[in-house]
């Protein structure tokens, strides 16, 4: 049988915010690596480095970096545990009130992409 390949979730985050999870050393130097350079960090993240395509308005084909998260815990009435996570880091604030974006289907755990049909407040 062939192996499936694990679905990841992508939860954006500000670079800033990132600082106390994520060595300096290598959120110093997102734009070398993106661009290719070699960069001496800790290598315990280099294999959980990804390089993620995405386009927003004012920016085609742009490039950000993310790493894969161990796991994420969504505080709820019951903190909730999630894993298959990509955190791309974004270089731009993201808004006002916000430091993080991520889709609906973070929040409730489907694993397919089952349209989502209730959302309570």
């Amino acid at each position: 049988a062939a192996m499936q390949e694990a679905k990841f979730l992508i939860l954006i985050v500000e670079k800033e915010k990132l600082y106390s999870i994520i060595p300096a050393e290598l959120l110093d130097n997102i734009e070398k690596i993106i661009g290719g350079e070699e960069v001496l960090y800790n290598n315990k993240y280099f294999s959980r480095l990804k390089i993620l395509p995405f386009s927003s308005m004012g920016k085609q084909n742009g490039l950000m970096l993310g790493i894969k998260a161990d796991k994420i815990i969504i505080k709820k009435e019951e903190n909730e545990e999630r894993k298959n996570i990509i955190i791309g880091i974004s270089m731009q604030k993201l808004g006002n009130n916000y430091s993080a974006l991520f889709g609906l289907d973070l929040l409730e755990g489907s694993e397919s992409d089952e349209l989502i049909t209730t959302i309570e407040k």
